[in-house]
């Protein structure tokens, strides 16, 4: 089957082992994996709206130094761990915003209250359980590789 990457900075979201949300920052260019693409009437493009018409249940942490971390902390203030994807060498001059392993979305944010899938909505609660890390815990993982875990499409 053939999977149409989504030619923009898109958020997806994920369990882990503990059954806590972690939403994943594309940036345009990370892999996501296949499983949220197979249904056309997928929410994966409403994702992060959805996720912002949660109520706030914390204050998060930010893990980096961004010019902009609005979105990472909005999504963090909704109870989830937030990643990224390092921007392309090619995209950024500054070395301190590109992740040294170009593979691995990582750990900007972490929730001060984590939320697990039951107190999503159905239709992100169905969602997230499309996509499982359940060997890792989102709290002690400062990095994914989603390519060893999952048949991924990307940007290319």
């Amino acid at each position: 089957m053939d999977y149409v990457y989504p030619q923009y900075d898109i958020v997806w979201i994920a369990l882990d082992g503990n059954n806590q949300v972690g939403a994943l920052i594309t940036a345009g260019f990370g892999p996501i994996p296949t499983q949220l693409l197979i249904n056309e009437d997928s929410d994966l493009y409403d994702t992060e709206a959805n996720i912002l018409n949660l109520p706030v249940v914390g204050t998060p942490r930010l893990l980096v130094a961004v010019k902009d971390p609005r979105s990472y902390l909005s999504l963090g203030k909704r109870g989830l761990y937030v990643y990224d994807w390092p921007p392309p060498r090619w995209l950024s001059s500054d070395p301190s915003l590109v992740c040294e392993h170009d593979h691995d979305y990582s750990l900007v944010t972490t929730p001060e209250a984590p939320i697990t899938a039951e107190a999503l909505p159905q239709n992100l609660k169905d969602t997230a359980s499309k996509v499982q890390f359940r060997d890792i815990s989102f709290k002690d993982t400062a990095a994914i590789n989603v390519r060893r875990r999952f048949a991924c499409v990307e940007f290319h």
